[in-house]
């Protein structure tokens, strides 16, 4: 495939993915009715038809740091916790596959049941979120799998993580991972991911945490700091919730557009969570994006 083929079926498999092109309306209490442009660019509504919520920036994100995985030769695999109708990972795959790219996978985890109740005994932090009562959210393995199909991109190179995070994630024999997707919605399923996932991450690998700007709990989770360190002990939790410290010269959050996420360059040291320099990595999405860099 050329480079301008497969530049233009990237863009097309985008459009089609927040379907863009037929514009369905949305199903989010608050935004149900018909199609808005803008809100689907910036992710603001549930799509009744499109195979993913996140929208067009978002994926536009996810697109431009995929391609930078595969430019920079950054070893490992991709993963998505918390697909829902699997968007995102059908993305990174039909990226991998205009690329020719053979010796990749994509992970998709998921409970394909929607979220779990709260927790706020262990994590207060979810006290009052309800989204497991949203029936809308849980789509079920086969119909994910489905949509996959439906591109031709459901082969052995996706591998499906069925179950709750807490009982998945920890166990996962899987890695390194060039690029960590973060869907969860809530702090413990962000807190669980990072605590799984990140020390599988490869040096200049990165992780996105689509909720960051969106929901405050999951912000709270992901709030990496080098403080927080993993003990000897295989699984064991972080010795304290994790924080972001923006300490780094090169630019300031406040160059940054307010609405957006915030980028990052980790300068973390073996098995630590990162201190996290502000850099405009991909400032033009509403994600938080942190590079590991060792």
């Amino acid at each position: 495939m050329t480079a301008s083929a497969r530049q233009l079926y990237i863009d097309l498999l985008i459009k089609i993915l927040a379907n863009t092109i037929y514009e369905d309306p949305s199903m989010h209490p608050k935004t149900a009715g018909t199609f808005q442009p803008e809100l689907r660019s910036k992710g603001d509504d549930w799509p009744s038809v499109a195979h993913t919520m996140v929208g067009v920036q978002r994926l536009q994100n996810l697109r431009e740091l995929t391609e930078r995985v595969l430019n920079e030769g950054i070893p490992g695999d991709f993963i998505e916790t918390g697909t829902w109708r699997g968007g995102c990972c059908i993305l990174i795959r039909g990226i991998l596959a205009a690329y020719g790219v053979q010796d990749r996978k994509v992970f998709v985890a998921d409970s394909f049941e929607g979220l779990p109740p709260p927790n706020p005994k262990l994590y207060p932090a979810d006290k009052g979120m309800n989204f497991h009562e949203y029936k809308e959210l849980a789509i079920p393995l086969e119909q994910v799998k489905d949509n996959f199909s439906r591109y031709d991109l459901l082969d052995d190179r996706v591998e499906f993580v069925k179950g709750f995070f807490s009982d998945t994630l920890p166990a996962l024999e899987a890695g390194p991972f060039a690029l960590l997707r973060l869907d969860g919605d809530l702090y413990e399923s962000t807190y669980v991911a990072l605590d799984a996932l990140y020390p599988k991450l490869s040096p200049g690998g990165f992780v996105i945490v689509d909720d960051m700007n969106y929901v405050p709990a999951c912000r709270k989770a992901g709030w990496l700091s080098a403080r927080c360190t993993r003990s000897p002990a295989a699984g064991s939790a972080l010795s304290t919730p994790p924080r972001l410290r923006c300490s780094s010269p090169v630019c300031s959050r406040a160059s940054m557009a307010p609405s957006f996420g915030v980028c990052a360059r980790a300068t973390c040291s073996h098995r630590r969570w990162p201190a996290l320099g502000c850099i405009p990595i991909a400032s033009s999405s509403p994600n938080a994006a942190t590079r590991r860099q060792c």
